[in-house]
């Protein structure tokens, strides 16, 4: 009888360690799930900003043609507008040249 209730003791202590060892398995799965969800949430975020960066440089760039462009429009504007001057400076030597030789022809009279 003592050989009994110790074998029961036993298979009940197998039990228990069965059921035990069953709790921690499902408890680690739910835990791997856990964290699964919690990679695929921190995936989700670096995708997010990557995207984010990507379209922040592409704004960057698109702005910085667009400077270029503008600066490329300024110099050729200022280009025209130093010919332009330029012009106007020979105009007015000729000018001051042509009433020279009339104050000439005029003195000689």
């Amino acid at each position: 009888a003592a050989a009994e209730a110790a074998q029961m003791q036993a298979a009940a202590a197998a039990e228990a360690t069965a059921a035990s060892a069953h709790a921690a398995d499902a408890a680690t799965q739910t835990r791997v799930r856990e964290l699964e969800q919690q990679l695929d949430a921190a995936n989700a975020q670096t995708a997010a900003a990557a995207v984010a960066a990507m379209n922040a440089e592409a704004a960057a760039s698109a702005e910085a043609v667009a400077s270029s462009a503008a600066l490329a429009d300024a110099t050729t504007t200022a280009a025209a507008l130093i010919e332009q001057h330029s012009v106007a400076v020979a105009a007015a030597a000729d000018k001051s040249e042509e009433d020279d030789t009339r104050i000439c022809v005029l003195e000689e009279q």
